[in-house]
C-alpha cells in the first residue's frame, strides 16, 4: 500500500516543518562532503550488521558513543549531582549519580539506534521488541473519531515515540525545538523516506516547531486518526509553566498539550517509553485525561492528571529521569548544558 492510511491535510504534505530545521550535511566544502560521506558510510555499515546479527548488535555499536558522551559531559556532571539532591536519597534506590548518568546516556544511544532503523521498526522481529502496557489510543472506543495527543516527559527513550507509532502505520508527529545531529542529515532522510513508504505515511510531517507558524500547522494536523506527541517539560521557564504535585514534590510543567487538546477535541493521554538492558522497549500508556478536566476554565486539573500518571513510572525507574525532567523539579538550578537532553 503506497497511499497513507490517514493522509495529512493537503497544505501540510511536504511542508518545510516535515523535515529537519537544521542544515543538511551537504555543501561545496571538502569538510562538509567528507562529513556526509562518513555519515552515509556509517549508516550503511550499521544497517548491514543489524540485518545480519540482529538488533542486539546495536548494544555493541553504542559502547563507544556512550563513553564518548560521558567524557563530553564531564563539566555537566556537577550540575546533575545538584539536581538530584532535590529528591531524597530513598527515591534513587541506591542509584549513584555516575551510574545514573551512564544509564541515561545508554537510553539515548539505544533509542537513537532504534530510530536509525526506523525503516525496519515495522517488521515483526522489531515489533516483538516493543511491549505495550495500558491501553494504546488505537484501542480506545473513540479511535478514528477524534485526534490524539500523547504527552510525555524527557525520560527514557522518548525520542522514539513518533517513529514507533508511525511504524504501526499511524500518522504521528512531534512538537519539538529541533532534531539531533544524527537524524538532521540527508542520509537519515533517505532512510526515513523508505520507512514512510513502507508504512503508508508518505508526506506526513514528522516534526512541528514549538514556535511560529508551525504551531498552527500542528493544530491542522490534529485530525481523527492522527497522533501528536508533546512534552510537558523542557524549554525556557515562562508563564506557560505552573507547579504540580509529582509524588509530593513540586514539578513545573507546561499546559500547552492540554490547551491544544481542548481546542481540537483531541483525546489526551500520557505515554512513556523505556529501553531495557535486552534492547527491548516498554511502552506505557496512562489513563486518558477525562474530558471534563479539559473543559474547565484552566487546565490545572488536566495537567496534574498527566504529571501523576507519568510520575508513577519514574518512581519505579529513576534511572530513566533526564536532566530536563530534573530541571522541572528545580528550575532555579537550570544552567546552560552541552545538550538539551
Amino acid at each position: 500500500m503506497n497511499e497513507p492510511l490517514h493522509p495529512a491535510p493537503a497544505d501540510l504534505v511536504d511542508a518545510p516543518d516535515a523535515h529537519p530545521s537544521g542544515a543538511l550535511i551537504r555543501g561545496r566544502g571538502y569538510r562538509v562532503r567528507a562529513q556526509y560521506f562518513l555519515m552515509a558510510l556509517f549508516f550503511r555499515v550499521l544497517h548491514a550488521t543489524e540485518f545480519v546479527l540482529g538488533p542486539e548488535i546495536l548494544k555493541a555499536w553504542a559502547v563507544p558513543f556512550v563513553w564518548a558522551d560521558i567524557l563530553r559531559r564531564r563539566r555537566d556532571f556537577g550540575q546533575l549531582v545538584r539536581l538530584r539532591e532535590a529528591l531524597p536519597a530513598e527515591f534513587w534506590k541506591g542509584l549513584t549519580a555516575a551510574r545514573h548518568q551512564k544509564k541515561m546516556i545508554w537510553q539515548w544511544c539505544l533509542a537513537g539506534g532504534a530510530i536509525l532503523h526506523y525503516h525496519r521498526l515495522g517488521l515483526p522481529y522489531w515489533q516483538t521488541r516493543f511491549h505495550v502496557h495500558g491501553t494504546p489510543p488505537w484501542e480506545l472506543p473513540e479511535w478514528g473519531a477524534r485526534p490524539v495527543i500523547v504527552a510525555f516527559l524527557h525520560t527514557g527513550a522518548f525520542p522514539l515515540i513518533p517513529f514507533w507509532i508511525r511504524s504501526r502505520r499511524i500518522p504521528a508527529a512531534f512538537v519539538m525545538g529541533g532534531l539531533p545531529y544524527m537524524v538532521d542529515n540527508e542520509a537519515f532522510q533517505n532512510m526515513r523516506s523508505a520507512g514512510d513508504h513502507r508504512y503508508g505515511v508518505e508526506g506526513v510531517p514528522l516534526t512541528f516547531q514549538r514556535r511560529g507558524p508551525a504551531v498552527r500547522d500542528a493544530f491542522r494536523f490534529l485530525q481523527p486518526g492522527h497522533i501528536l506527541a508533546m512534552a510537558l517539560d523542557g524549554g525556557r521557564m515562562s508563564d506557560e509553566f505552573d507547579a504540580f504535585d509529582a509524588g509530593g514534590f513540586p514539578f513545573y510543567a507546561k499546559q500547552g498539550a492540554c490547551r491544544i487538546a481542548a481546542q481540537t477535541n483531541a483525546i489526551l493521554m500520557p505515554i512513556s517509553i523505556r529501553c531495557t538492558h535486552r534492547l527491548e522497549f516498554e511502552v506505557r500508556f496512562g489513563a486518558p485525561v477525562p474530558d471534563k478536566l479539559l473543559q474547565e476554565h484552566d487546565y490545572a486539573g488536566a495537567t496534574q492528571h498527566l504529571v501523576t500518571e507519568l510520575w508513577k513510572d519514574l518512581k519505579d525507574h529513576p534511572d530513566a529521569i533526564s536532566w530536563t525532567t530534573l530541571e522541572g523539579i528545580s528550575p532555579g538550578l537550570k544552567v546552560k548544558r552541552i545538550s538539551w537532553l
